[in-house]
């Protein structure tokens, strides 16, 4: 019997458990004024492992060449241009940002107005830390983004108008302004296996948006379990 017992309790010992993701405290830019770079201070605090930064300008004449945090560069997760030339949405990441209040430095090809806001996380998993990422270009009222992210997971986007607009967010608001000639938007939502990512206004207009699911280490279908023994 207490070999049975003993066997039991090494399962339950192993059983896995996934990290718990947690989100930081975001930070956010009114970029309304055209320059190049734009910045601002973010603070990443000890533990967190990923950092998501998310831009929105409001004409595609220039891009988005590169963000860094601490002068360390992010990489490109999506990047989506409308093709009247009227806006430009682009998500960046970077696993094991350095800890501190630090800039984040926005990277033009010339000067521009935009927004963009900034997050950072703890128990991010570091080999896949984003997944499910969709892109929109259009002309309406309701952009709409549906994805894939299962509980535990955090779902978020960045997107913009080519005019001004009231724009209302279904989500938890990260960034809702005015640029100066449009209107960013950018929010998060926990994951619940589709998630919904949209926001409204009452005229139509051409925007992009795109959303994607930052994913926590050990979660379903992304990597191994993490063990506590």
């Amino acid at each position: 019997m207490r070999t049975i017992l003993t066997a039991l309790l090494a399962v339950l010992l192993t059983t896995p458990a996934f990290a718990t993701l947690v989100g930081g405290t975001p930070t956010t830019l009114d970029q309304n004024a055209a320059a190049d770079p734009w910045t601002w201070t973010h603070t990443t605090v000890a533990g967190e492992n990923l950092l998501v930064v998310a831009c929105h300008s409001t004409t595609n004449t220039t891009t988005f060449d590169g963000i860094t945090f601490d002068s360390v560069a992010l990489s490109n997760i999506s990047t989506e241009t409308h093709a009247t030339g009227t806006s430009t949405s682009t998500i960046w990441r970077l696993i094991s940002p350095n800890i501190g209040a630090l800039t984040v430095s926005v990277n033009l090809s010339g000067t521009n107005d935009g927004g963009c806001w900034a997050r950072s996380y703890s128990g991010a998993d570091t080999t896949t830390p984003v997944s499910g990422t969709l892109t929109q270009q259009s002309s309406g009222t309701a952009p709409s983004l549906s994805v894939t992210c299962p509980a535990g997971n955090e779902a978020v986007d960045i997107g913009g108008t080519a005019s001004l607009r009231t724009v209302t967010i279904a989500q938890t608001t990260l960034v809702n302004s005015d640029d100066g000639a449009g209107q960013v938007f950018g929010s998060y939502a926990a994951g619940a296996g589709t998630t919904v990512m949209s926001e409204s206004w009452a005229s139509a207009t051409a925007f992009t948006h795109i959303a994607t699911c930052v994913v926590a280490a050990g979660s379903t279908g992304r990597g191994s379990p993490i063990i506590f023994q």
